[in-house]
């Protein structure tokens, strides 16, 4: 191929490497000897940003709000979010149509599919049909207009959790037993400050906007981009706190990995981190 510079998602399986572009086309390469598996890419409507696998399903997704779904490398359906959009969508200020599908989560034989206009719709895998929804949109008092926040990354805990991170909002916690749904605003501790201006007390607790994040026994761990500090943290789930800061690393951390007692990061200066996670166990046992 004669270049990757406009390849942006990457997906493994058994025997095969994906790669989608920005040009809407889907490669097939043999895992092995990195051949083309077929002589011309698929095409696609809209380019790739995102690309996931699950058994033998292959999931592509990105820009156009369309999800084209795969079994044993064969088209199987395309879904269209514009026909399921939120009723409220188009009072979202400033509403410009930018429609980008941000991650896919794929859980007990559903599809959930995350927005940068702030909802997740849920399909089922089998045949693509629309399930339900989950709407964030609303009214903000703080901004005085109607916000749909980006909800981007998803990961499962517990084989039952399903934790949304949502933009400046902390996460979003659907029970896929029961369907409840709850929020945690953010992960770090509360900080209040004294404003000589305002004569009053002030909370500065730093908000929580989570990019990448993955879960390791019962913590989670999360980085973030564009933050005053590229650190990724630990939170602990049963303690309800922050109990470690992995620092040391430069450059946003934008892809996470888990292999056994060890976390990889991928930094935006394309450098590779690891860092041995059992001293999240330690830190446990001392307190």
């Amino acid at each position: 191929h004669d270049s990757f510079d406009t390849y942006n998602a990457i997906a493994v399986n058994d025997d095969t490497l994906y790669i989608g572009n920005r040009v809407a086309q889907l490669l097939r390469l043999d895992k092995q000897s990195l051949a083309s598996k077929r002589a011309v890419p698929e095409e696609l409507d809209g380019w790739i940003s995102g690309l996931t696998t699950y058994q033998d399903y292959v999931i592509a997704y990105g820009e156009g709000d369309r999800i084209s779904v795969f079994k044993d490398d064969q088209l199987l359906y395309v879904i269209d979010e514009k026909e399921h959009y939120p009723d409220n969508i188009d009072q979202i200020h400033d509403y410009d149509d930018y429609n980008r599908i941000d991650a896919v989560c794929l859980h007990h034989g559903l599809l959930y599919a995350t927005n940068f206009r702030g909802f997740i719709n849920v399909y089922a895998l089998e045949d693509g049909r629309f399930i339900k929804q989950i709407n964030t949109i609303k009214y903000e008092e703080e901004w005085g207009y109607v916000v749909g926040r980006h909800i981007g990354a998803v990961s499962v805990y517990q084989e039952r959790y399903l934790y949304f991170a949502i933009d400046y909002n902390g996460l979003l916690v659907l029970d896929s037993e029961t369907g409840a749904i709850s929020h945690i605003a953010t992960l770090f501790p509360e900080k209040i400050e004294y404003s000589k201006l305002f004569d009053e007390n002030i909370d500065v607790t730093k908000k929580t906007d989570i990019y990448k994040m993955v879960f390791y026994r019962h913590f989670l761990i999360f980085s973030e981009v564009n933050a005053l500090h590229p650190f990724v943290y630990a939170y602990d789930l049963q303690s309800k706190q922050i109990v470690h800061t992995f620092k040391g690393h430069q450059g946003d951390i934008t892809e996470l990995f888990l292999h056994g007692d060890h976390l990889t990061g991928l930094s935006c200066d394309s450098r590779l981190y690891r860092w041995d996670l059992t001293v999240l166990e330690q830190n446990s046992a001392a307190e």
